[in-house]
């Protein structure tokens, strides 16, 4: 699935393909992760933060205009 592209992976996860998301998830937890350590100091937290990130991002999705935007958005989240 690594090459297949963002949108293309955020339109399919829209329609409930899990694996779809699985795959957004991969792409983006380290980042995730980071962003979340930078503003709580703590990998534990970090790490909670980026899973509950993820779960409203998934629920959220409907509400992304354009797909490519995905990076952007999430960091918002």
């Amino acid at each position: 699935m690594e090459d297949i592209e963002l949108a293309t992976l955020v339109n399919a996860s829209r329609d409930g393909d899990a694996d779809a998301f699985a795959e957004i998830v991969r792409r983006f937890e380290r980042m995730a992760r980071a962003t979340g350590y930078a503003l709580l100091g703590d990998a534990h937290q970090a790490e909670d933060a980026a899973q509950d990130a993820f779960i409203d991002a998934y629920y959220a999705l409907p509400q992304l205009r354009e797909a490519a935007a995905f990076p952007g958005w999430f960091r918002r989240i």
